[in-house]
């Protein structure tokens, strides 16, 4: 079962807000470090495929005996991102949409996780950190 983190600066506290995902002690938790799967519907529309049935999701969506082509085709991930230029947060299939800034079309945007470690885009002199929750779903 996946664990959920925490992504915050240790000096302004800045942490992207929440997408679809609760809070912990003030700060963004994910369901998974990284994003989430999903699939596309026949008009196009991503789908959430939620832990731990992502398969059955998919299944529901593209029939239970869909071929594998069909299902390379029509699933992908999405990463949490983050616009190091106007901290939006993002969420980005990196192997089919361009990782760019929807908003300010910067083409800073990085996962989520890796900010870890380096230096806070808001305040420039803190360190972004994963912490963990101490929850497993």
């Amino acid at each position: 079962m996946p664990r959920y983190y925490y992504y915050v600066c240790d000096k302004c506290r800045f942490s992207p807000k929440r997408l679809k995902s609760g809070s912990f002690n003030g700060s963004t938790m994910r369901p998974m470090p990284n994003g989430y799967t999903y699939v596309t519907d026949d008009a196009g529309n991503r789908i959430i495929c939620g832990h731990p049935c992502e398969a059955l999701h998919i299944g529901e969506v593209l029939g239970k005996d869909a071929p594998i082509e069909l299902i390379e085709q029509r699933t992908g991930y999405i990463n949490y991102c983050v616009c190091l230029d106007c901290l939006a947060d993002l969420e980005i299939d990196l192997k089919r949409d361009p990782r760019l800034c929807p908003n300010c079309k910067s083409n800073r945007v990085v996962k989520l996780r890796e900010m870890v470690g380096t230096t806070c885009p808001k305040c420039k002199s803190g360190t972004f950190k994963e912490l963990d929750s101490g929850i497993i779903s």
